[in-house]
């Protein structure tokens, strides 16, 4: 669509509104409309404002310049960008779209430079813009990458900016995630944010899959009523899947092969302790992130994972984060009738449960108690979800970055996620009804931190040891390691200090 013809078709809904409003009488309330939804939440994204969001950008018009944008995808299921090739299904067919739609917003080009899916290649993609900011050569207006082993691994390096000095940019809108903007800031400047830009946001959460069957057979038949009315805790949990391991051959030896109560790994281990309400990192009164994962209420929700999620003789533990023992192990014993429950990011869930025979309903990790108000989800930072920008920039061309990053992530958050939502999330993997009222849960509250990202001087590695019980004294583990690892994140820490602006 010509920019010029856009503008007015701009201009003239405008109006329309306008006309609509003076018409309508006082204190009427346009049926489908609601309050405006919390940061995170998956729903219809209404207009919040008199004047549409977007219309911001109308007047702009950059003269067809080229945005290039260096950026990780994963191919399948969630590809982060929208190359051509990725259409045939309508949610990529949509992200394709939107990319078309600020092009033609801000009469410009973007061109991607992709690299494929693996640790070591989201490293490479940091390392490779790092090294042209620094030789004063980089063709790329920002990067897309994993947060953890990506953007989080150069935060400090100084060749990224702090994004809350771009034109446009607002981070406290819904279409950008809250808990990156209020815990993994320093001191009010975010070098590095997520949200719904990229589509691997919406595949990060982990949550659980429960086998409606086996429920069935065990009388358990209150978990989507237990989640609506809060009462889904850790203790309740706790109570169901004690005495439904067995050891179906007889042998002695609980393998892949018995019954479990859960099926987790390492991620979705540590995923219930954030749950609960535990946190290794949050931000102090200055706005410093700093470890917390010793005060006493985490130490108390650490131990109360392991007490729960690490018990060998009922949970089938899948080690390790890559090859068939992580894709696979978990899946193929929950897929076979043989784990109760099951935990795993969205993303496995989507690629993995596809053609599950067994009715299974997804729901969030469990509250510590139900004084706790929310329910948190644990947010995979291993895909690529992050964005950042390098500082060779000019100020007028962050101008456009500005505009492009904003446009991009306002039009997936407005016609992009809802069909995610609707399409890939409740079509695909929620079966059921109450499984789509979970979603909205699930969404709401998205919890990314440093240890994930960094893990500071091997921090994470022992959370994950504590959250499958292959360490068991809490108090100890931590303190052990809590100098190191707070030394290892203050030096990440103190080098923004160093950085301007």
């Amino acid at each position: 669509m010509p920019k010029r013809i856009f503008a007015l078709i701009i201009a003239a809904l405008f109006i329309l509104t306008l006309i609509a409003a003076c018409s309508s009488g006082d204190g009427e309330k346009t049926p489908g409309t609601g309050d405006p939804v919390d940061n995170n939440a998956v729903a219809d994204a209404a207009e919040t404002t008199e004047t549409p969001y977007i219309d911001q950008f109308a007047n702009l018009d950059y003269d067809g310049e080229e945005v290039q944008v260096i950026a990780m995808s994963v191919p399948g299921a969630n590809p982060s960008i929208s190359l051509e090739d990725n259409t045939g299904e309508r949610i990529f067919d949509q992200l394709y779209q939107r990319d078309r739609e600020v092009e033609d917003l801000l009469n410009i080009t973007i061109a991607y430079t992709e690299i494929a899916d693996n640790v070591g290649d989201s490293m490479m993609l940091a390392e490779k813009m790092q090294k042209a900011v620094m030789a004063g050569d980089c063709p790329w207006r920002f990067m897309l990458n994993r947060i953890a082993y990506g953007t989080a691994a150069i935060a400090s390096s100084g060749t990224i900016i702090d994004m809350t000095t771009l034109p446009y940019f607002s981070p406290q809108e819904p279409w950008w995630n809250r808990n990156v903007y209020e815990n993994m800031s320093y001191k009010g400047r975010l070098f590095f944010d997520t949200g719904s830009i990229s589509l691997a946001y919406f595949y990060s959460p982990c949550i659980l899959a429960y086998n409606q069957n086996l429920a069935e057979s065990y009388g358990v038949n209150d978990i989507y009523d237990r989640v609506i009315g809060g009462t889904w805790t850790i203790d309740y949990f706790n109570e169901i899947i004690d005495g439904t391991a067995a050891d179906l051959d007889g042998d002695g030896v609980m393998k892949e092969t018995d019954q479990f109560g859960l099926a987790v790994d390492d991620l979705s281990s540590q995923s219930f302790y954030i749950g609960i309400g535990g946190r290794n990192d949050m931000a102090n009164e200055e706005g410093i992130p700093t470890l917390v994962v010793n005060k006493e209420e985490n130490i108390t929700r650490v131990q109360k994972t392991l007490e729960v999620v690490g018990i060998k003789e009922r949970t089938l533990y899948t080690e390790g984060l890559s090859g068939d023992s992580y894709t696979e192990k978990k899946t193929r014993t929950f897929k076979a009738g043989r784990a109760f429950f099951l935990g795993y990011n969205m993303s496995g869930l989507i690629d993995q449960l596809r053609d599950m025979d067994n009715d299974y309903g997804i729901i969030p990790l469990p509250k510590y108690d139900e004084a706790q108000e929310r329910y948190y989800t644990y947010g995979s930072p291993f895909g690529p979800i992050g964005i950042c920008v390098p500082t060779t920039n000019t100020v007028e061309q962050n101008e456009l970055t500005g505009a492009v990053i904003e446009s991009m992530a306002y039009l997936a958050y407005t016609e992009v996620q809802p069909l995610m939502y609707d399409i890939t999330l409740k079509e695909k993997v929620a079966r059921d009804e109450r499984s789509k009222e979970m979603l909205d849960i699930i969404y709401e509250d998205i919890i990314y931190d440093w240890t994930q990202c960094l893990d500071p001087g091997g921090l994470n590695a022992v959370m994950r040891q504590l959250c499958t019980g292959a360490k068991q004294d809490p108090v100890s583990a931590i303190t052990k390691i809590f100098d190191k690892a707070e030394a290892a994140l203050k030096k990440v820490m103190d080098t923004y200090e160093g950085i301007e602006g």
